[in-house]
């Protein structure tokens, strides 16, 4: 097997029951918390899960991973996946991956459509005295899901994969599993049921992930 994986990665997660991404600009919504949409291939609008939402969650769930091995190798394959933060001295270092919605997901949620988008009023709680906040009513549009829904995102390595690499990217992607993706979690949206990675790229790093994190 080769040293280095070259081709894109399609990896699944199923959420279950609704999830909510935000966005400032409504579409046929008077809500006051409306949720992302974007223009299908049909010229409609559709919901929209960004694959930046997803590249955001599985950035975080590769820093959990980083934070039960406190390996160094780990480490500075992380930062040639994901890039390095940006501070006052340095711009942000660029990673090597890009991820893209693939066609499945785009047909998916266009034939879902803007139909799937609920309302539903909400509290909010004044954090310092523990109760209802003033002027606290407020309604949240959200994206309903008549059963679990699979949506599939592309991972494209820009430059080859190492297998170091591989490894603390398929432990970020195992932690995703009953995580949740988008906004309002603690409210049961966008919880992920499962999260499917294709065998063989799961094959190509198995010796790492046996060392690295006991996992086969």
């Amino acid at each position: 097997m080769s040293e280095l994986w070259v081709d894109t990665i399609n990896v699944g997660i199923i959420i279950e029951k609704a999830f909510r991404v935000g966005s400032r600009i409504s579409y046929d919504s008077t809500s006051d918390l409306p949720v992302a949409t974007v223009r299908a291939r049909d010229g409609k609008r559709r919901p929209y899960l960004p694959p930046s939402s997803f590249k955001g969650i599985v950035r975080t769930a590769c820093q959990k991973a980083l934070s039960i091995t406190q390996n160094d190798t780990l480490k500075n394959a992380y930062i040639r996946i994901f890039g390095e933060e940006p501070t006052k001295e340095n711009r942000n270092k660029e990673g090597k991956i890009r991820i893209f919605e693939t066609d499945e997901t785009i047909d998916i949620l266009s034939n879902i459509g803007l139909k799937s988008i609920q309302n539903r009023n909400g509290i909010r709680i004044d954090e310092k005295i523990g109760s209802v906040a003033y002027q606290s009513l407020f309604e949240f549009d959200f994206v309903e899901l008549e059963n679990s829904l699979k949506l599939t995102y592309g991972i494209y390595p820009v430059l080859p994969i190492t297998k170091d690499e591989a490894a603390i990217l398929i432990a970020g992607l195992r932690l995703l599993k009953y995580d949740t993706i988008g906004g309002f979690g603690s409210r049961g949206f966008g919880i992920i049921r499962d999260v499917l990675i294709p065998k063989d790229f799961v094959e190509f790093a198995e010796d790492q992930l046996r060392g690295y994190f006991a996992w086969k």
